[in-house]
């Protein structure tokens, strides 16, 4: 019966650690969500460029090689999230959110 319990409070624990990761992915992921879909084609990307740095998020101009904007919600290697911004003649055609790690 103690081995039960003690499985019982391990499982709990690990429930519990898996739900904390999961709810930190997602709020960490929100402001990067609401920033990528209040982008609309034909935009700027100067504008999207601007309103990046606003909210201090960490950005690749990668338009003069490969036309895209990465705009990452955060440096660290782990739980980040991209907003891929496809620009072409210096205007938006695509924007979405992708899992970064």
């Amino acid at each position: 019966m103690k081995f039960l319990k003690a499985v019982g409070k391990i499982f709990l624990v690990l429930a519990l650690v898996v739900v904390g990761f999961i709810a930190y992915d997602r709020y960490n992921s929100q402001l990067l969500r609401s920033f990528c879909g209040s982008l609309s084609v034909g935009l700027a990307a100067d504008a999207v460029l601007t309103a990046a740095k606003e909210k201090n998020f960490v950005i690749f101009d990668l338009i003069d090689r490969i036309g895209v904007i990465s705009v990452l919600n955060h440096k660290s290697p782990f739980f980040r999230y991209e907003c891929r911004v496809s620009v072409s003649n210096g205007q938006i055609t695509s924007a979405q959110i992708n899992a970064a790690d």
